[in-house]
């Protein structure tokens, strides 16, 4: 299971393991409904009023430029962040098919939840950054 799901496992509500499929049908449900509000309050926010109106390339390109201008293009950090915040999701959901590759010799796994969340917030503080230079991305 999940880190948070680790901690409570020694509470009598979550005695009995609790796992990624476990966690996911409870979580589905109420991510869907989350992104539903959410797709509610901003269609209600931004697009009701607006019958008819389209938007034409010219207009998002436009504000891709201004966008572009404002903020910049994504730096090596941002990429760094977004692909070991990927690979950390990965290996959490590979984490039953890896708990068997690295045991000790009493057949203790050596991989876990904690592990797997641990390597890549580790390696954001010792990629150096190309935005501040002599420092980590993650300082």
């Amino acid at each position: 299971g999940s880190i948070p799901n680790r901690i409570l496992a020694g509470m009598d509500p979550i005695a009995e393991e609790v796992d990624w499929i476990m966690w996911f049908r409870f979580a589905l449900p109420i991510s869907f409904c989350t992104f539903l509000a959410a797709w509610a309050v901003l269609h209600l926010r931004y697009v009701r009023g607006t019958r008819g109106l389209t938007m034409s390339k010219e207009v998002l390109e436009a504000e891709y430029k201004e966008l572009l201008d404002g903020i910049g293009p994504f730096t090596r950090d941002e990429v760094m962040v977004g692909f070991l915040q990927f690979v950390q999701i990965v290996l959490l959901i590979l984490n039953p098919f890896l708990d068997s590759v690295v045991v000790t010799k009493y057949g203790v796994s050596l991989i876990s939840d904690f592990v797997l969340a641990a390597i890549p917030s580790v390696l954001l503080f010792v990629i150096p950054s190309s935005v501040r230079h002599g420092q980590s991305v993650l300082t």
